[in-house]
């Protein structure tokens, strides 16, 4: 068996080619003529650039979920009149896909009527913009709740410590303690002072003179020496007074940071991240379409001559084959 048998093959069943071929591109035409246009119009939705604390969509699958949940369904569809597909077939019939234009998406839905695709398509895009706003709005009020409530903790928790705190000064009296503390140190440096003039008085004094001077100096070093013990011991317990004050304190400054903090944390949500603001708006509504969104009639017709001579050639040489040989 050569390669020229397989033409010869087919050439016995010529008629078989034709046959086919003939019927394959009659039942294509009949097909083309008998069918409705399909029409495919598209809407343009643009994503508004922003901070993307509510971000919501962030592909085109995420807008399809949205618009393809019962509620937009049916949105969309009852805002039509006239003759309209059912739910099925128009989730079907429905296309979510990125545009070539910068930012934006498309959406597209074939139907027989052009009319009716063009508003079925801006009727999805507003339910879809519609959906987008709620969800937003309860993740915006959920957020807000959250912080709120984080703000009303934080207070109360400021104002316990406030409160502890300034109790706890009262009581320790530390504040007090200080001014003592400086009194005491202002004596004995006084005492100190006199005593050393005291001495000097003495040394230069006749010698009657100078043993009172010295009475009295003696007199003067033990008072510094108790003066000097009160002073230590007050200082010391001052000191741990102190090192509790700024323990203490340091608590409340951090419960009064964390408020401002949270304070501040609303205020930014509340400016940056309100629900009004769009993250989705149409660009482009879609229009009636003119042609339909099928191939052309005689593509279709061509294509299916093309595939019934392929068809009939495979059968008028297997035919051929089975035949005897001229």
């Amino acid at each position: 068996m050569s390669i020229a048998d397989f033409p010869r093959a087919m050439l016995r069943h010529v008629g078989v080619i034709v046959l086919g071929t003939v019927l394959a591109t009659a039942i294509a035409a009949g097909a083309c003529a008998l069918l409705p246009p399909t029409y495919e119009a598209v809407v343009t939705l643009e994503k508004v650039e922003r901070s993307g604390i509510l971000e919501s969509i962030h592909t085109t699958d995420d807008f399809r979920r949205l618009i393809c949940e019962r509620e937009a369904i049916d949105a969309a569809l009852g805002s039509m009149k006239g003759e309209t597909p059912t739910r099925q077939a128009l989730v079907a019939s429905l296309v979510t896909r990125p545009s070539s234009r910068p930012n934006c998406m498309e959406i597209a839905v074939a139907h027989r009527d052009a009319a009716t695709a063009a508003g079925l398509a801006n009727a999805l895009a507003r339910a879809g913009i519609a959906g987008i706003a709620r969800e937003r709005k309860a993740a915006y009020d959920v957020r807000k709740r959250v912080l709120e409530g984080r703000i009303d903790k934080l207070r109360d928790a400021l104002v316990e410590a406030e409160g502890a705190f300034g109790r706890w000064l009262d009581e320790s009296a530390v504040d007090a303690e200080g001014h003592d503390l400086n009194d005491s140190r202002r004596v004995l440096q006084d005492l100190r002072k006199r005593a050393a003039v005291e001495t000097a008085k003495a040394q230069s004094s006749r010698e009657d003179v100078a043993i009172v001077k010295r009475k009295l100096v003696d007199s003067l070093n033990t008072e510094i020496r108790k003066r000097a013990e009160e002073f230590r011991v007050l200082n010391a317990a001052h000191d741990k007074h102190i090192f509790e004050k700024e323990r203490r304190y340091a608590r409340y400054r951090e419960r009064r940071d964390a408020f401002a903090g949270q304070e501040k944390a609303l205020a930014e949500y509340l400016a940056e991240a309100h629900p009004d603001e769009p993250e989705l708006i149409v660009r482009i509504e879609a229009t009636p379409p003119v042609a339909p969104s099928r191939a052309p009639n005689s593509s279709i017709v061509a294509s299916a001559a093309i595939a019934g001579l392929a068809v009939s050639a495979f059968v008028a040489m297997v035919l051929g084959f089975r035949s005897p040989h001229a």
